[in-house]
């Protein structure tokens, strides 16, 4: 899934009690997430789709990459960076990615149909925008809101300008974004349903002592960073994309953490 960069990042001082140990094959590949605590232990594999690999690496960062289950040359990717794996938030970005693979691949999970295009504009978009980034002008701004306000001007520019076509229609952007925030909520909501299935089965809490106010901390600052971003790109502010508590009042669908 496409991600931005994040702008910020809630402070979760505890750690979880379980340690991760991390195997590969011959060939590199993942083949064993294990997460251990006391004299209890389960594989991470057990949660993930049939056919879906995990990745480590530092360099990747958290990115769900699709393919086809049945080809063992062109899988689906699930990446996370292994420095990350025995932290709060390192954990969490471990089960959204899940998240999208479950929605993605799993059996009892079909996808939800939503516009066919929208993940063709959100990356046209993402493209446009690390473009952006990338300038000279964006890196010499010197806060958050001046690089926001700089973003969002320079996207502008480049739709009035009648490039690219595809994001000419006000109408199919608002739509794809939409789409793209209801998705992303979505994966959040099935994260947090693995979490508690793992507790539930597993009788090992993968997020430690980390309270409830400090999970929903970290996903509303998720949400929160592409609703920066998006929630500016569209004409006249549309605030009905539910991304944050700030801009919807039914967070709570996303489900209760414990």
């Amino acid at each position: 899934m496409v991600t931005f960069e994040k702008v910020q990042e809630p402070q979760l001082e505890s750690s979880p009690q379980s340690k991760a140990e991390i195997l590969k094959d011959e060939k590199g590949v993942v083949s064993h997430i294990f997460i251990k605590e006391g004299d209890k232990k389960f594989d991470l594999y057990e949660y993930m789709p049939e056919g879906v690999k995990f990745v480590s690496s530092d360099f990747i960062g958290y990115k769900f990459f699709t393919g086809d289950p049945n080809d063992k040359e062109h899988p689906p990717l699930l990446a996370f960076p292994p420095k990350e794996v025995d932290t709060v938030s390192g954990r969490l970005g471990i089960l959204h990615e899940m998240g999208h693979a479950t929605r993605e691949y799993g059996k009892d999970k079909p996808r939800q149909s939503s516009s066919r295009y929208f993940m063709e504009l959100i990356h046209l978009i993402d493209l446009i925008v690390k473009a952006i980034r990338k300038s000279d002008t964006y890196q010499q701004l010197e806060n958050q809101e001046a690089r926001e306000k700089y973003i969002s001007l320079e996207f502008a520019k480049t739709r009035k300008s009648g490039w690219p076509s595809e994001l000419q229609s006000d109408e199919r952007m608002l739509e794809s974004i939409q789409a793209f925030a209801q998705e992303e909520r979505a994966v959040w909501a099935e994260a947090l349903r693995l979490y508690r299935q793992i507790k539930k089965e597993k009788g090992i809490d993968i997020l430690g002592q980390t309270t409830s106010g400090h999970i929903r901390g970290l996903v509303d600052t998720d949400l929160a960073n592409y609703q920066n971003v998006y929630g500016k790109l569209i004409p006249e502010q549309q605030v009905r994309l539910f991304l944050t508590t700030k801009y919807a009042p039914d967070t709570r669908r996303l489900g209760d953490v414990k």
